[in-house]
C-alpha cells in the first residue's frame, strides 16, 4: 500500500486515514479517559509533524513489544 499524502489542511498530529503504516513507536502513554495505553506512532512516508497518538490495537504488536522491551515506554525513577 503506497502511504498516503496529508490532506490538504490536515491538521499536525492527525492520524492518516485509515490503513496507514506505522512506522516507528516513539512514545507511550495512558489515556485519562480509557485509562488504556496508546502508542504515539511515526506514519510511514509522512514527517515527524504528522506523529500521533493512537490506540494500542491501531499498532502492530511486535512493534508494541520491541517498544516495551527497550524501556522506552518507562519513566525514569527520580532522584
Amino acid at each position: 500500500v503506497e502511504p498516503q499524502a496529508p490532506r490538504a489542511g490536515a491538521r499536525r498530529g492527525a492520524a492518516p486515514a485509515e490503513g496507514g503504516e506505522v512506522e516507528e513507536v516513539v512514545g507511550r502513554r495512558i489515556s485519562s479517559r480509557t485509562q488504556r495505553y496508546e502508542y504515539r506512532v511515526r506514519w510511514a512516508g509522512l514527517g515527524d509533524d504528522f506523529a500521533s497518538w493512537v490506540a494500542s490495537e491501531r499498532v502492530p504488536e511486535s512493534m508494541r513489544i520491541a517498544f516495551d522491551a527497550a524501556g522506552r515506554g518507562r519513566r525514569r525513577a527520580r532522584a
